[in-house]
């Protein structure tokens, strides 16, 4: 420009405002500015939600869905009772008259076709048949001198292997055979009456009854030889003695007492030469 005020010719014309102006411009812009901050943080503090603290996950845990079994069919009805059949109703009676008393009819007159007759007197009347009884079998017995030298359980002499008579029949120890028979029949007392009831004279008289010489011998009406239950009993302890005592031989007869005493009864068993085996296979 020039002294007085004109601008200079070929220089432009400087159009700015002057620098107080641009200062307020630069500060009203700065106010403005700082106000929209100043909102929009206010905006966002106000419209921002507050969440408490996040707490990690736990270990995630794994669920499997199965399908659950079908539930088991209902069990089936009983079936209903049959309803019980109604009884037909009784027919009603027809109400009848009732008919006259009627008369007893006369007792009928004994036929003489039916009259016990008496029998001819010359019938001979016969008495039936009584039954046969067994005939009786005569009972043996030892002598006197026989019984004298026989065995018996007490004498407890002789070996047993062929030595004296009255020796042979007790044999020592063990093998004493006379005694496990006298022992086993004296644990049935019936016995002892048997012998009694069918010999009593024998028993009172100290004789020795002959059941066993080489052969079962039948005595009095008995059925079989020898008395059964007797003969049962000293087979069966023959058989249950050792095999020693069993083949131990015997010379002569030998005594057993069914009871103690004088009155009890005796037995005889054996003759000669013998086993107590012997008796296994007799019949």
């Amino acid at each position: 420009m020039t002294a007085d005020g004109r601008p200079r010719p070929g220089v432009l014309e400087d159009l700015s405002p002057p620098r107080p102006a641009r200062r307020r411009l630069a500060r009203a812009l700065g106010v403005g500015v700082s106000l929209l901050g100043h909102g929009l943080g206010l905006l966002l503090l106000t419209t921002a939600r507050i969440e408490g603290p996040v707490t990690p996950p736990d270990t995630p845990m794994v669920v499997s869905l199965v399908e659950p079994p079908p539930p088991p069919p209902p069990p089936p009805e009983p079936p209903a009772p049959p309803a019980p059949e109604k009884a037909p109703p009784a027919p009603v009676k027809a109400a009848t008259p009732k008919a006259a008393p009627r008369k007893p009819a006369p007792a009928p007159k004994a036929s003489p076709r039916l009259a016990k007759r008496p029998p001819p007197p010359d019938v001979e009347r016969v008495a039936a048949a009584p039954t046969p009884q067994p005939t009786p079998a005569p009972a043996v017995y030892l002598s006197a001198a026989e019984l004298a030298g026989a065995g018996t359980a007490e004498s407890g002499s002789g070996d047993g292997g062929g030595g004296s008579g009255g020796g042979g029949g007790g044999g020592g120890g063990e093998c004493n055979m006379t005694r496990r028979v006298q022992d086993a029949l004296r644990r049935k007392p019936r016995f002892q009456a048997d012998v009694a009831r069918d010999h009593p004279e024998a028993v009172a008289a100290g004789r020795a009854l002959v059941v066993w010489n080489g052969d079962w011998v039948r005595s009095g009406t008995q059925a079989g030889k020898g008395f059964t239950g007797i003969r049962e009993v000293i087979q069966l302890e023959i058989a249950f003695a050792p095999a020693a005592c069993k083949a131990m031989a015997v010379r002569g007869p030998v005594v057993v007492r069914l009871a103690e005493g004088e009155n009890g009864a005796r037995l005889a068993l054996g003759k000669g030469a013998w086993r107590w085996s012997d008796l296994l296979f007799a019949r």
